[in-house]
């Protein structure tokens, strides 16, 4: 009684190999997929890609759109931290409605990933940077990426920050 709790997928997890291209998704509590489709040239030695469900908070001027998810790569069972791809991998995320409530401006929803200290654009970790597609009538973001961390949904919103005053009785 008086708890609240969020249900997240468990993580789906794939096997990349060399010259051959392949998927990954997974379906999150309301259904709204995640995929990433990953090129023939993507690794350069076989790779395992994780892909775990999260949770995150956004900077001041910016709502979490529902989404995140950390991107892990192993190689013979040991982890790379630090893994970047030969090409882009695009992410392609299915949001919903209630996702986006507090967003003020759909069309400036984006995908971010955390960097030690901050929020960066996740757009901005290929060389040169990638380009969002954006289908705001079916809730759908696509975004090229190039390296692996925890990755957010993120769109602008209005916030108000109201004085608070005590008032104390004699």
């Amino acid at each position: 009684v008086g708890q609240s709790y969020t249900i997240l997928a468990l993580p789906v997890w794939t096997t990349l190999i060399p010259g051959s291209p392949a998927s990954l998704g997974y379906n999150d509590t309301q259904g709204m997929l995640t995929s990433l489709a990953f090129p023939a040239d993507a690794v350069d030695s076989t790779t395992s890609v994780t892909l775990t469900p999260s949770l995150a908070t956004g900077a001041a001027g910016f709502t979490f759109a529902g989404h995140a998810f950390h991107l892990e790569a192993s190689q013979e069972g040991i982890p790379q931290p630090g893994f970047a791809f030969g090409s882009p991998v695009t992410m392609t995320i299915q949001y919903s409605d209630d996702d986006v409530r507090l967003v003020s401006d759909e069309s400036q929803l984006a995908l971010w990933w955390r960097s030690e200290s901050e929020w960066q654009d996740a757009a901005e970790t290929c060389n040169p940077a990638s380009t969002y597609t954006r289908d705001e009538t079916n809730n759908v973001l696509s975004v090229p990426v190039c390296h692996l961390s925890l990755f957010g949904l993120f769109g602008p919103t209005n916030q108000v920050y109201l004085p608070l005053t005590m008032r104390r009785n004699p």
